[in-house]
């Protein structure tokens, strides 16, 4: 049977251990998420300028077909647009950001990159979107990278630390 001391330090240790885990995670799933922004932004771009389609449906087939929670928003912002006409594109865009936020594994100068989207949408003609999307892509493409090489920096640092520090912690306590 294990004392109430080492079945403490166990949890302690289990539990730095699982945050740990949490912030690795977090630098795996930035990239993802990254390039599922990056492929739905992609069918919009192609909807605006190939299908002359309505933004508001242009929104929800790029939510259709793309991958990952990331095509949420751009569903949320599509449906918002479709239930209430008139209202600006801006507007349905950044409330959908800001209500998938936590959702997502994306830091504040991500969402920054993809909120700046949201003035030009809808609001003027299909080429000068068209710069706008390609644009906040390229961004997006380049965030994507330095994602990745953050990621195979922290990743095993974090889950390292959160097992070093669960272990340090059980020490002291005991």
């Amino acid at each position: 049977m294990m004392s109430p001391s080492a079945a403490g330090a166990l949890l302690v240790l289990a539990g730095c251990a699982a945050l740990g885990n949490q912030a690795a995670l977090w630098y795996g799933r930035r990239p993802r998420d990254l390039a599922h922004c990056q492929a739905c932004l992609q069918v919009l771009l192609t909807e605006i300028d190939y299908g002359l389609t309505p933004l508001d449906e242009a929104l929800q087939r790029a939510a259709a077909a793309a991958p990952g929670p990331a095509a949420a928003v751009f569903r949320m912002a599509g449906e918002d647009l479709a239930r209430t006409p008139g209202r600006p594109p801006r507007q349905a865009w950044s409330q959908a950001w800001r209500r998938a936020a936590p959702e997502l594994a994306l830091s504040a100068a991500d969402l920054e990159i993809l909120l700046a989207l949201g003035p030009s949408l809808g609001a003027s003609d299909r080429h000068h979107q068209q710069r706008h999307i390609l644009l906040c892509s390229r961004r997006l493409a380049a965030a994507e990278t330095d994602a990745r090489a953050a990621a195979q920096r922290y990743l095993r640092l974090y889950r390292y630390l959160g097992v070093i520090a669960g272990g340090l912690l059980a020490v002291l306590l005991a």
